[in-house]
């Protein structure tokens, strides 16, 4: 049985006539009359009774029209979720971003997006920048917001914006005496050679952050830094810069959304210290659907425009 036969069946319960369920349907009486005659053959019971005035249902025919109007409206609905789907109205979106990314970024991007798709549902994952990586390679999620550089050609990334990294200094470290002022930024330099014999609080290997610290020390010839901690949460690792436990590195960004304390002092270092680029990223190999497209537009309005 077919939606078809359900709505004929269904236009006729209610109109209790089979020649004004066909004016309703918009096709012949005998094409509806044939319709009926047909399912109630292929169910071996009778829907309807027929009278002089029209057609009644019967007690088994009221059952069989309850179950094919919640059918109709199933099939309704779903048909209605497909087109939504199809123009990008609702459906979901797996979200790969790192721990330290997800805390900064998205606050910044999901009220504006789901105000605007509020059908389309979004699923974070968060992970190390490089796990990201396969995990878009094996399509186990759909889109990344994510530190570059990516390894693998086969992925596909639209740069957002760059982030500068500082040094987070405790304001009772005597370094944070040291600072020289910088014209017209709020900022100060700090001579990276200050640093080489103070503890450190990194992210662990594999982190994007590490990784420029890593490049750091080796450019500022620090062969065995003294590192103090290995922590994956850059808000500890603020605060504990802040109690002068070690220094840490982090992204300019921090400076401007975290404002829980203890607060650190922030400086700039020379161009030893590299910059951030935060992209968005798909696998290339794929066709980016409506939904990750939708995504990374958003991604570029919203967070291009935070800088």
């Amino acid at each position: 049985m077919d939606i078809r036969e359900m709505l004929y069946i269904v236009t006729i319960a209610k109109e209790n006539n089979i020649s004004r369920a066909a004016e309703k349907l918009f096709v012949s009486q005998s094409t509806v009359s044939q319709t009926l005659q047909q399912v109630e053959s292929r169910l071996g019971c009778q829907i309807f009774t027929r009278n002089p005035y029209g057609v009644m249902l019967t007690p088994m025919g009221t059952r069989i029209v309850e179950v094919m109007e919640r059918t109709i409206e199933f099939f309704a609905k779903a048909e209605q979720n497909i087109q939504d789907i199809v123009a990008a109205r609702a459906g979901r979106i797996i979200l790969g971003t790192s721990l330290f990314l997800s805390s900064l970024l998205l606050p910044a991007l999901l009220p504006h997006f789901k105000e605007k798709y509020p059908g389309i549902v979004i699923d974070v994952k968060t992970s190390s920048s490089s796990l990201l990586e396969n995990l878009l390679l094996r399509d186990e999620i759909d889109v990344a917001l994510i530190t570059l550089p990516v390894h693998s050609d086969k992925i596909h990334v639209v740069p957002l914006f760059t982030e500068r990294l500082l040094l987070m200094v405790s304001p009772d470290n005597p370094i944070a005496k040291l600072g020289e002022p910088i014209p017209g930024e709020q900022l100060k330099l700090l001579d990276p050679k200050l640093i080489k014999d103070q503890a450190f609080i990194l992210s662990p290997p594999g982190n994007r952050l590490r990784d420029a610290a890593d490049n750091f020390f080796k450019k500022q010839g620090i062969n065995s830094p003294n590192i103090v901690m290995i922590n994956n949460s850059i808000e500890t690792a603020k605060r504990l810069a802040a109690l002068n436990v070690g220094v840490a590195f982090a992204p300019e960004r921090l400076r401007k959304y975290s404002l829980s304390l203890p607060i650190p002092e922030y400086f700039l270092l020379d161009e030893s210290l590299p910059n951030w680029i935060i992209a968005v990223a798909y696998n290339k190999q794929e066709s980016p659907d409506m939904l990750i497209t939708k995504f990374v537009k958003a991604a570029k309005q919203f967070l291009a425009a935070e800088v």
